[in-house]
């Protein structure tokens, strides 16, 4: 992150507002974003959610980012959660 991008994040930081990612895992984001920005709240894309009652590689996926933003002590938001077995 440049000098400039890193001066106007913390300046939002400090008056109290939070920064959060929206459909993590969806498009050009990459990981190296959690450690590029200082982020209080991530949002897994529905998409996952939506495929982890058949396909195991979604389970996988959204375990290791629930994971890692346990680790980086950033809250999770998953949105399209409709089931018993969606809700992790």
């Amino acid at each position: 992150m440049g000098f400039a991008a890193a001066q106007v994040i913390g300046n939002i930081r400090q008056r109290g507002i939070q920064l959060s990612i929206d459909d993590f895992g969806t498009g050009y984001l990459s990981l190296i974003y959690l450690h590029s920005f200082p982020v209080d709240n991530l949002k897994i894309d529905r998409s996952f959610i939506h495929h982890l009652h058949g396909r195991s590689d979604s389970l996988g996926l959204v375990n290791a980012t629930v994971q890692t933003t346990k680790t980086m002590s950033i809250h999770i938001i998953t949105g399209g959660i409709e089931t018993n077995n969606q809700l992790f």
